[in-house]
């Protein structure tokens, strides 16, 4: 008997939309702090050492900061709840700039 291992992957993404479409502008790949915590495991992914680790909001709202300095006018914002926490600490964080 053999057993493997499925991988997981999750991407954390920004899109701006309109009424005609939607068209992202950020993607970035969540890495769990488990992989980022055992170095080899890592490396064998492809995981760059510098890599450090982010939450899932975390990563968010750094796409967010990006696009607002990058000229993106800011909009409505949509998030899984499931990433933002179940009691809603990182909901406010949007508005923290």
């Amino acid at each position: 008997m053999t057993t493997h291992s499925i991988a997981q992957w999750v991407a954390v993404s920004l899109s701006i939309a309109t009424q005609c479409g939607s068209l992202p502008i950020a993607w970035q790949l969540y890495v769990p702090k488990e992989w980022i915590d055992d170095r080899e495991r890592a490396r064998r992914a492809g995981i760059p050492d510098d890599q450090a680790f982010a939450t899932k909001p975390q990563i968010a709202l750094a796409q967010l900061r990006e696009a607002i300095a990058s000229g993106v006018v800011p909009g409505i914002v949509l998030a899984d709840a499931g990433d933002i926490g179940v009691q809603g600490s990182d909901t406010s964080a949007p508005n923290a700039r």
